[in-house]
């Protein structure tokens, strides 16, 4: 099976092997990653064409700007946008903890994983985040944020903000584990919330915050924003 894409010429006919290669095998285009896709298929790209970047086994998506004026249409009017993956999750986000008056210091030695997936626009994530050692709490409600690349949908915060998972905390000096659910609150930012609290979970609320404390074991799932 041949990867890319193949411009068929008018007043020429296709041969038994494009229609095997481009046709009967290639219902989503398949190239060896982003780059190899752009170069092969430029500005031929339709809304709706879905292609597959073999290095990293993602299938995207191309999505068309609303705002977008050109005739003919120009790739720079597209974007792809991941719709689904058959390989392993991307883990490159390493999360930030933040507080709403004073940050917290993270620490030396902390554990900042993060790791996601996405189907079309339903994201899921999962975090590990624990503070190192010589940390400090920092003042105010903590804040973690989502990677970049799924922002989260207007829907799922502002007057309403969804819990859209759940996980725990640890006191790492008790072994005290407690249940946290994990609300977004901005479009790149959720928060933690507990039975019993006030208000979200802030740098005394929960926990005694200290060295090797885990702030969040736990996965969400929430509707991502609109490409444009």
């Amino acid at each position: 099976m041949a990867r890319g894409y193949l411009n068929f010429v008018a007043g020429t006919a296709p041969s038994e092997a494009d229609w095997d290669d481009y046709i009967g095998d290639q219902v989503v285009g398949v190239f060896d990653d982003s780059t190899d896709r752009d170069t092969q298929i430029g500005d031929n790209v339709v809304e709706g064409m879905r292609a597959v970047s073999a290095d990293t086994g993602i299938e995207y998506v191309a999505v068309l700007d609303p705002a977008a004026t050109n005739d003919p249409l120009l790739a720079t009017d597209f974007t792809w946008t991941e719709f689904g993956r058959y390989k392993a999750w991307n883990d490159t986000h390493s999360p930030t903890l933040t507080a709403t008056s004073v940050d917290p210091t993270i620490g030396t030695g902390p554990v900042l994983d993060c790791r996601w997936t996405r189907e079309g626009t339903l994201a899921t994530v999962a975090f590990y985040v624990a503070f190192g050692t010589g940390m400090a709490a920092g003042t105010g409600t903590y804040e973690l944020d989502l990677p970049p690349e799924i922002p989260a949908a207007p829907e799922w915060y502002g007057a309403t903000e969804w819990i859209a998972g759940n996980g725990i905390a640890i006191d790492s000096s008790t072994g005290t584990r407690q249940t946290v659910a994990v609300s977004v609150v901005g479009s790149t930012t959720v928060r933690l919330e507990a039975d019993g609290l006030t208000s979200a979970v802030t740098e005394s609320n929960l926990i005694a915050w200290g060295d090797s404390d885990v702030v969040l074991s736990g996965t969400i799932t929430y509707e991502t924003a609109e490409v444009y």
